[in-house]
This record gives C-alpha cells, structure tokens and sequence, in this order.
C-alpha cells in the first residue's frame, strides 16, 4: 500500500501511527533500492534548499545525466556529514538554475 498512496491517507484507512508507517517504509526502500554505482556517474548536481520556510535546510545530490536522485540529507552541506564527507568530490557550484526547475 505504501508504493500506491501517502502516508497521511494509509494513516486514516489503517489507524496506524505515521511514524511507524514512515519506518516501515524507510525499510522497504532500504531493501529495494541498491546503492547506487558512484563509477557509473559523470556529472553530479548538488542543491541546497529551505525546509519549512526557512531556519531548516536539506541538500540534495542528483546524476545530472539522467536526473535521479542519489543522495538526500538534512542540514547544510558544510554543517554535517554528507556527500563530500563520504569521498564525493565537488568540483563546481553554481545558483543557477536549471533548465527542468
């Protein structure tokens, strides 16, 4: 069911709690979705944006090439393990946006 509808709707039809239907489905990607083949990526994209207007922030790594979606973290970039901290080089940075944004 989780693959099909929100989390909020499957709260309401199940009564369950929506932090233990979160963790159900953090275990099912976890086991579904590999890691990804870092040797596989040319081009990687980094953004950083505002959680709940503001004062919270997420960074989010993306294959340029094909658009999916490698890594997401709370907190800033420089602020918290993440990406570079896991052997991620950075080679550019730039705030403009892109052309499917």
């Amino acid at each position: 069911m989780l693959t099909l509808l929100p989390i909020k709707q499957i709260v309401g039809l199940t009564g369950l709690h929506w932090h233990t239907l979160k963790t159900i489905d953090k275990g099912r990607l976890t086991r579904d979705l590999p890691e990804p083949d870092l040797s596989l990526f040319r081009y990687l994209v980094m953004d950083e944006f505002a959680l709940f207007k503001g004062h919270r922030y997420a960074s989010v790594v993306i294959d340029a090439e094909t658009r999916q979606v490698l890594w997401v973290g709370e907190g800033r970039s420089g602020k918290r393990s993440g990406p570079a901290s896991s052997g991620w080089g950075l080679i550019a940075s730039t705030s403009r946006r892109w052309p499917w944004t």
